[in-house]
């Protein structure tokens, strides 16, 4: 059902489920949809933020949490989830871009009192793409390796003839 709903939806929920937790502010998701390609039109103006939670609200994804006007919670765990994975391929991206977009946004104290949440998303990007980047040195490295012995087998095969 998610993956039927329009891409700004899916975006905008895919970002809130980056935030993490069960119940997510609109002014930290405000912060993070300013700041991102997706929150634009064709014509380069902005999708707001409160027509596409009223969407999801009536879609019965989300729900205001009842502790705070701007404060929304995930209508079960399985919806965040799947928000979380709406677009695989990106979900690096969108953790990354939340975090930059917070760490930039958040005023001293505000980043203060989500720290926690802000590195985190960073770090599980940087640590992800580290490994990516482990992997992919190592794999040169024995390409490298096998280049080697190939030219050394080569040179003694030219050699013996």
């Amino acid at each position: 059902r998610l993956r039927q709903m329009p891409k700004q939806i899916q975006w905008l929920l895919q970002y809130a489920a980056s935030l993490g937790g069960p119940i997510f502010h609109v002014s930290t998701l405000d912060m993070v949809w300013q700041n991102v390609d997706e929150s634009k039109l064709e014509d380069g103006s902005r999708y707001e933020i409160a027509p596409l939670l009223a969407q999801c609200e009536k879609e019965m994804l989300i729900e205001k949490s009842g502790l705070e006007e701007e404060e929304y919670q995930w209508m079960n765990d399985k919806v965040q989830a799947t928000a979380m994975t709406l677009n695989e391929s990106r979900t690096l991206e969108f953790q990354f871009r939340a975090g930059m977009a917070l760490y930039v946004q958040l005023s001293e104290k505000e980043l203060e009192e989500k720290l926690f949440q802000v590195v985190d998303l960073i770090n599980t990007t940087t640590k992800k793409v580290g490994r990516l980047c482990r992997t992919q040195l190592e794999s040169c490295e024995q390409s490298q390796r096998l280049v080697i012995i190939l030219s050394i087998s080569f040179c003694l095969c030219c050699k013996g003839n």
